[in-house]
């Protein structure tokens, strides 16, 4: 192992993994991950692969979106099985899992409000913003 590197991460969680792969994307060679244990076995199962359907700001938006595209990149670009799967309703809707609202929640958008088009704060699809492209 290398005694010493630029970049040190610490955990092989999604983070710490996203952290690297992204680094590696933008030429970084001089970085080390550091695991204690085997990778992805602490509490990433909690939160991998979790795209929600409902965003309710642009960045968590974009997040989103560059997630969805980045496990169906991965999933064709490497050997290993990552088993993700986009679900969607029958007409392309995301599945959407009705929950109580929590507490604090300034909103809370049940299934009926989201399948009539409903946008928390005003955000109507003639307001929402245009992908970069279509600018």
């Amino acid at each position: 192992m290398q005694s010493h590197a630029k970049v040190v991460i610490v955990g092989g969680g999604v983070g710490g993994l996203s952290a690297l792969y992204h680094l590696c994307l933008e030429g970084w060679t001089d970085a080390v991950l550091l695991e204690r244990n085997e990778l992805t076995s602490g509490t990433t199962w909690h939160s991998a692969a979790q795209c929600p359907s409902i965003a309710f700001n642009q960045l968590l938006l974009l997040l989103r979106d560059y997630s969805i595209k980045l496990y169906r990149e991965l999933a064709a670009d490497t050997a290993y099985r990552i088993n993700y799967h986009h679900a969607t309703g029958g007409r392309g809707a995301p599945v959407v899992q009705p929950r109580p609202p929590r507490r604090g929640a300034s909103h809370h958008v049940g299934r009926k409000e989201i399948e009539a088009g409903h946008r928390p704060a005003g955000l109507g699809r003639d307001k929402a913003p245009k992908p970069a492209s279509q600018h």
